[in-house]
């Protein structure tokens, strides 16, 4: 089985179902400063993905750009689901994996959480050898509880044969260090990261592949969805 090995950014500001754009006179001056503003943005998103790469500590070959987690969660679906597949999904916790498996054909198989909203490490091993999905999402800290998956679950569960999907938008209040340099090591790993949740930017998402899995999830990834991007502009 081949996996998508990815590392997602989301940059974004939404609250209270209103998407609020902060302009300043900082804003005004780099849109000001853009030499071409009819020419399409970079779908490399070149610039982009050398700043996170700086900040994350991985290299900009691993780094996709998106616009925003709902997109590149349906993008791996796209990239690694036929109609009539099965993920894995561990409620409670965030509502758009079962929205966008339903969106994709997939059928979504659930295994509760734990009373102390921990994952069923057995009962997603049993799902996963008797079933067969292609993928499990996963969310630490998991949405709504903010319960945090520990190392030997995780790594219990990527063992096995499924694409692992962590999703770390909260991950920045945890105080715990993200698994995103995880990726290098388990190819079946995915990690979502957003700056919707510490920055207070929902406009923009990145993501962190290897190279082959870059030209894999290439194919599902709509270039032109990240405005602002023009290789003109600074990162």
């Amino acid at each position: 089985m081949t996996f998508l090995c990815c590392f997602l950014f989301d940059l974004g500001f939404w609250v209270s179902g209103i998407l609020w754009v902060l302009i300043t006179l900082h804003v005004f001056e780099a849109l000001g400063s853009i030499k071409f503003p009819y020419v399409y943005p970079d779908p490399e998103s070149r610039r982009l993905r050398a700043a996170v790469a700086k900040d994350s500590g991985l290299e900009s070959d691993y780094i996709l750009a998106g616009c925003g987690a709902d997109e590149l969660i349906d993008l791996i679906m796209r990239c690694v689901l036929d109609p009539g597949d099965k993920i894995v999904d561990c409620p409670p916790t965030f509502t758009m994996y079962e929205f966008d498996a339903a969106v994709n054909g997939a059928l979504v198989i659930k295994v509760p959480r734990k009373a102390d909203f921990g994952l069923n490490v057995e009962q997603i091993t049993d799902v996963i050898e008797h079933e067969k999905p292609k993928c499990i999402f996963l969310t630490s800290p998991n949405n709504p509880d903010g319960s945090v998956i520990d190392d030997e679950a995780l790594l219990k569960i990527l063992e096995l044969p499924i694409l692992v999907v962590l999703d770390e938008a909260y991950i920045e209040f945890s105080g715990i260090e993200s698994r995103m340099k995880w990726v290098k090591k388990h190819e079946n790993l995915i990690v979502l990261r957003t700056f919707s949740k510490r920055a207070g930017k929902e406009n923009l998402h990145f993501s962190v592949v290897s190279s082959e899995a870059y030209q894999q999830s290439r194919r599902g990834h709509r270039t032109s969805a990240i405005t602002g991007n023009n290789p003109n502009t600074s990162a």
